[in-house]
């Protein structure tokens, strides 16, 4: 039997929101070649709340703001990057807007100040919901 899936079509660029963080309309990439999504991360340390272990982490913002987050940390994992770099990188599980779709989805947090997008979209976020059309950007604006 064959399933027929309804993707939403994308752009290679989108605008996402992480609400629980306050983060809004953040350009990203949406990258087909990646595992796992990334966000962009600074000066990253742990605290424990109430028995669980947090990531705080500075967010620079594309006008050069920046915003001091927390997420709660899911485990460190193992990241080869697009130029073969191998790191070992914090994992957060955040709720994520894109266009219509809410849902969570894991990141690993990462400086990507060398990177022209803060946050980087992969394949287990994009997952069975969406189809990226790499020659075009921003399908979901005004959705």
């Amino acid at each position: 039997m064959r399933h027929t899936m309804n993707y939403e079509l994308v752009g290679c660029l989108e605008h996402v929101s992480l609400p629980l963080l306050k983060l809004q309309n953040i350009k990203a990439k949406m990258d087909t070649g990646a595992d796992t999504s990334a966000l962009h991360a600074e000066n990253i340390e742990y605290t424990f709340l109430d028995h669980q272990k947090y990531v705080n982490f500075t967010f620079t913002h594309d006008d050069g703001q920046h915003s001091r987050l927390q997420a709660l940390f899911l485990e460190e994992r193992t990241v080869k990057s697009s130029s073969g770099e191998v790191t070992v990188r914090p994992i957060v599980k955040l709720l994520i807007s894109i266009g219509a779709h809410e849902f969570e989805t894991e990141f690993s947090l990462i400086n990507r100040n060398r990177m022209n997008y803060r946050i980087l979209i992969g394949r287990n976020t994009l997952g069975h919901r969406f189809a990226v059309v790499p020659s075009q950007t921003f399908l979901l604006q005004g959705r």
